[in-house]
């Protein structure tokens, strides 16, 4: 039997016409006779070579985008990312730091602004804009604290004087982190069977969304106005309006599966119940900030979000019974109970019931375009504030110009905005993506997921992990009012971080979580000055290398210091000729840590009978560390950290000019 078939190995046209006129010489001899260019059959020929050319390119095309490397379509290369377990991100809003500032009365006699009677609160939503960009507020901002919503100090007051230097009122200056975008609120109403189903998807329509913050539904269809934003930040599952309207909030959650959420330990009570909050006390006895009591929790009314191919941002619900739904096959027995679960299982989330009103409420904006200049953000569109909080007889006039003076400008550009990412960039996410595994395999795992903590649960300023006797050993340490590390956390954050890992933490890990210690360090330099430079513009701003050199932000626990790109740095300010010596001193007790640094240090006299003129006694506060013995580097343990706590004292030059 001859084998009258076509290869399939063709792939252009030219070849698929070349095997064509091939199998009709020799299967129809007396047809490819009359095969020239002007024949109806060399006609046909070229037809279906042309048919099979264009299959096998569609063929192959298709093929290509099942391929991570080949693909070229968006929607094929969310397709591979949604099967190596990525979640494609959004565009990004930028972050800007802006100053809010007013203008508050002096108190009676006491020399400061009356905060009790006018400062302002302005709430959670406030926003401000640049020329074509709007930023929100996304914390409230009290004027009567010190502290911002982190508990750092970020205050600062300036009086102003009239003509005869009588101080008639007070500029106060809060500085708070704004983000890029708008709260937007989208509704729909369930009242069709066809609305609820396994599974349920829902396409916001905005174009430009850039997350979900929260999803509520309401009992009722005829509601004429949204929600408040506080009735989105509702903490329980079921809850009651103040209108006695039951509220069902839904979770987002990274997967369906998920069973627990992280969030607020709530008080008693079914309708004000407020988290649960307790005061920190740092080193010096200061009240700085409630650190907010956190728990897991059982979630089942929950969501997940994904971005779609054309930009557009759905959300997916559960496929479990409808909320506010029970068995109702049999009495209120243990049976009904255990029938129930496998009647109606809710392990991927429950559904929404019909008689409800959507609301969603998310953010919209971002991008690149929300980069923008520093000075630029100095409109405010909307102001949401709370003039004073007491309810002393206040004067009206006095409150409405505190509320105009009101007034905000951004001293630095915002970053980190940033569009949704490109082809190019999901293929390099996708390749080097491990599917997510929720748990803490490394100590640096460990490290990384308490800095992931939501930080109204308390926010530890510095984490170490390391490995000791088969335990994993976490060292914090935290901040005081006035900048300088603390070495006393409050009981409430070590029992947050602890039960926040205990989800991620590898069973077999047994975890325990320490104090850090602080190492407290004093320099002294030596230097030559060109006498042609102003001698105290130069060691002031020698001092300001140094500070800047040390400060406790740009160091970690258990991070070595380099002293010779210090030294490197002072020798290349304006107007140094030579740093003739460098003397590092470890402080200690005193008002200063009681730590002593690992590194050797130099004893009162030396081995030539020469008495060290810089070296205190072992039984002093202070020691000469001997940084040549160190090579010129402070080593440290993991468990401790470097810090100069009195920049004005502690850093000292002595110069010679030549």
């Amino acid at each position: 039997m001859s084998n009258n078939k076509i290869s399939y190995l063709n792939r252009t046209f030219d070849d698929y016409k070349a095997s064509l006129r091939e199998y009709i010489g020799q299967y129809y001899p007396q047809i490819a006779a009359d095969l020239n260019d002007a024949s109806i059959g060399s006609w046909l020929v070229d037809m279906v070579a042309s048919v099979a050319d264009n299959l096998s390119f569609y063929i192959d095309k298709a093929y290509n985008e099942t391929n991570l490397e080949t693909a070229n379509q968006r929607s094929s290369v969310y397709s591979i990312a949604r099967s190596n377990g990525l979640r494609v991100p959004g565009p990004k809003g930028s972050v800007a730091l802006c100053e809010f500032s007013c203008e508050l009365p002096p108190a009676g006699g006491q020399g400061m602004p009356n905060y009790q009677d006018y400062a302002p609160i302005i709430k959670k939503g406030t926003k401000v804009a640049s020329r074509n960009q709007v930023f929100e507020v996304m914390h409230d901002i009290n004027f009567s604290e010190q502290f911002d919503y982190n508990g750092f100090p970020n205050r600062k007051v300036i009086p102003v004087t009239d003509v005869n230097g009588k101080i008639h009122s007070y500029k106060v200056t809060k500085s708070e982190i704004v983000v890029a975008g708008e709260s937007k609120i989208y509704s729909q109403v369930m009242n069709s069977a066809n609305d609820i189903r396994p599974f349920m998807e829902i396409v916001i329509p905005d174009s430009n969304v850039m997350n979900v913050e929260s999803i509520i539904f309401k009992d009722g269809t005829d509601f004429q106005q949204d929600p408040f934003v506080s009735e989105f930040m509702t903490e329980k599952e079921v809850s009651e309006t103040i209108s006695s309207v039951t509220l069902y909030r839904f979770f987002e959650v990274d997967s369906l599966s998920d069973s627990v959420r992280w969030g607020d330990s709530v008080g008693p009570g079914e309708v004000d119940a407020q988290p649960i909050t307790e005061k920190y006390t740092d080193s010096d006895g200061n009240e700085i900030y409630c650190v907010t009591r956190g728990e897991w929790k059982p979630v089942t009314q929950k969501f997940i979000t994904e971005f779609t191919d054309k930009g557009y941002l759905k959300v997916i619900f559960g496929s479990g019974s409808q909320i506010g739904s029970d068995y109702a096959g049999g009495t209120n027995t243990f049976a009904a109970y255990q029938i129930s679960k496998i009647v109606k299982n809710n392990f991927l989330g429950r559904l929404p019931k019909l008689g409800t009103t959507m609301y969603i409420l998310y953010r919209v904006g971002g991008g690149s375009a929300s980069n923008v200049a520093a000075g630029s953000i100095n409109q405010i569109l909307y102001l949401n504030a709370v003039i004073g909080c007491s309810n002393n007889a206040r004067n009206v006039k006095q409150i409405a110009a505190v509320r105009k003076s009101i007034s905000v400008t951004n001293p630095y550009p915002s970053v980190t905005g940033k569009d949704a990412p490109t082809v190019d960039e999901i293929k390099a996410m996708i390749k080097y993506n491990n599917s997510a595994q929720n748990r803490c395999v490394t100590v640096k795992d460990y490290e990384n997921r308490v800095m992931l903590m939501p930080p109204r649960y308390g926010s530890p300023f510095r984490v170490s992990a390391v490995e000791e006797n088969n335990k994993v050993m976490l060292y914090v340490l935290g901040v005081n009012a006035d900048g300088t590390l603390s070495d006393v956390l409050p009981e409430r954050l070590v029992r947050n971080v602890s039960d926040y890992l205990s989800k991620y933490r590898t069973i077999n890990d047994f975890v325990e979580i320490k104090n850090g210690k602080i190492i407290n360090l004093s320099v002294e330099a030596d230097l030559f000055i060109d006498k042609n430079y102003s001698a105290g513009d130069v060691v002031s701003e020698v001092i300001d290398v140094i500070k800047s050199f040390f400060d406790i932000n740009k160091h970690q626990l258990g991070e070595m210091i380099y002293l010779s790109m210090l030294m490197k740095e002072i020798s290349n300010v304006s107007g140094v000729l030579n740093l003739m010596d460098l003397r590092v001193f470890n402080e200690y007790g005193n008002g200063y840590s009681q730590s002593k640094s690992i590194d050797p240090v130099v004893s009162e006299v030396n081995t030539c009978g020469v008495v060290n003129e810089f070296a205190e006694s072992e039984d002093g506060d202070r020691s000469l560390i001997d940084i040549d013995a160190t090579s010129y580097t402070l080593n440290t343990d993991a468990d401790a950290m470097f810090e100069i706590k009195r920049p004005d004292v502690d850093i000292r030059i002595r110069s010679m000019v030549r």
